[in-house]
């Protein structure tokens, strides 16, 4: 009990200027974690966005949608250096080119 109060009458201590530099490093610490928060979170609506334009795109490209045809080409099969078949080939790939599926003509 006598040490609690010697603590209470100890003149030992923050001082003021002390206390407003903890509390000014704290504020600066907070708005850089809120701005690096926000900017996860537009980052990540963003890139859900765009995820869900991808997934459409490749139903309609795994579908053969005639709306996804972008062309029509062929392909040739090798066994070694002979060629043993050739056919053709519709090309069928979404808006960020990346997305592509051929289909085997009849």
């Amino acid at each position: 009990m006598k040490a609690l109060f010697r603590k209470l009458k100890s003149k030992a201590g923050e001082s003021l200027v002390e206390t407003l530099a903890a509390i000014l490093i704290f504020t600066m610490a907070s708005v850089v974690m809120y701005s690096m928060v926000t900017t996860a979170a537009d980052i990540n609506s963003t890139v859900k966005e765009k995820d869900k334009q991808n997934q459409v795109q490749m139903v309609a490209v795994e579908k053969g949608d005639p709306a996804a045809k972008t062309g029509e080409g062929t392909v040739t099969f090798y066994l070694g250096s002979h060629k043993i078949a050739e056919t053709s080939v519709d090309i069928f790939g979404g808006e960020n080119e990346s997305l592509y599926s051929f289909f085997v003509g009849d």
